[in-house]
């Protein structure tokens, strides 16, 4: 018997697979008919296939084609690639928006169609709508009443080690910094932690490019504080713009100042010297305060004397384990709830 050809068409970003592999475990669950190509997966080509010949003849004849897209993902044009080709193609086209990206931020072709979020009644319509194109039954229909699964936020505990964590993944904190003003020496890697700068003369950034594509919603850092504190966060926005946000013991206000006009001012209350204390910062508190919605964060800014062994970005702050969290300062926007 001939191997069925897909009938759904799942386009996303590499670099959010997983969120992927468990929206399609979920979907084969209760459309056990329905057969998924996923664009990523080895498992959706065949063995010594070319990869290209064989995404153009699965999108010739598929029903459907999910676009998955979220604040990471919008702009990646190989998405909106395979989503024109099916769309040619005469397939339908259902953009899937992965997270909180606002529906206004969608670009052509997925911006002409309706979208869905992968909410409790998303993820409903999401099922019926390939049920429906796709003429297959849908199974285990009690499983579509039930709390959806957490395809985004999965709690976990992370290791006490120094380190950039970005969501789930941990990089050397100890490489990748690069100088862009005062004296290079000053940057040393101790045990345990990183001494960074002698003076605000003394700055460095992480990493050289701006080059991250990291979880944006909390921003957090482990510092011990030896004088004033000057700690920046480089976002990248829907827009292209890349505001910074400063964190810092010698500002009393939130908000942009005149000089420069690309920083974005966050106080830290009162911290004690010569002890080790963990920052947190609810970016997505202070969303609104910029002129365009966050993407990612992309890179740090340190102006010393600092000693630093932690950062993270994550969207959930069950990422950052509680012997961090627990007495962690939490600095959110005045009035956000």
């Amino acid at each position: 018997m001939p191997k069925i050809k897909p009938s759904v068409f799942i386009s996303h970003a590499v670099f959010e697979a997983d969120i992927i592999n468990k929206l399609v475990d979920y979907l084969q669950t209760v459309l056990p008919d329905v057969s998924f190509f996923v664009s990523s997966s080895y498992d959706s080509l065949k063995p010594g296939a070319i990869w290209w010949d064989e995404i153009r003849q699965t999108l010739a004849n598929v029903k459907i084609i999910l676009a998955c897209v979220s604040r990471q993902s919008i702009g990646k044009p190989w998405i909106l690639f395979e989503s024109g080709v099916g769309v040619g193609c005469k397939a339908l086209l259902i953009p899937v928006i992965l997270d909180d990206l606002p529906f206004s931020e969608l670009s052509l072709p997925l911006s002409m169609f309706q979208s869905i979020q992968l909410d409790q009644v998303g993820l409903s319509s999401l099922v019926e709508l390939i049920s429906q194109n796709t003429g297959t039954r849908i199974s285990n229909e009690h499983i579509l009443k039930e709390p959806i699964p957490r395809f985004t936020e999965i709690p976990i505990s992370i290791e006490s080690s120094m380190g950039v964590y970005s969501g789930t993944n941990r990089y050397d904190i100890t490489s990748g910094w690069q100088r862009y003003a005062g004296n290079h020496h000053t940057f040393q890697i101790r045990k345990n932690y990183l001494s960074i700068g002698e003076s605000f003369s003394d700055g460095f950034r992480y990493p050289p490019s701006d080059s991250l594509i990291a979880p944006w919603k909390h921003l957090a850092f482990r510092i011990k504080r030896t004088q004033d504190v000057y700690f920046y966060a480089v976002l990248r926005c829907l827009d292209g713009s890349m505001p910074k946000i400063f964190v810092s013991s010698i500002v009393n206000t939130w908000g942009f100042t005149s000089d420069p006009t690309d920083e974005y001012r966050v106080p830290m209350v009162s911290i004690p010297k010569g002890r080790w204390q963990v920052i947190v910062v609810n970016l997505r508190s202070l969303e609104r305060e910029l002129k365009s919605p966050i993407q990612s964060i992309a890179g740090f800014r340190v102006r010393g004397p600092l000693l630093l062994s932690h950062i993270w970005c994550v969207d959930n702050l069950a990422y950052i384990s509680d012997e961090f969290l627990n007495d962690a300062t939490i600095l959110s926007y005045p009035g956000s709830t």
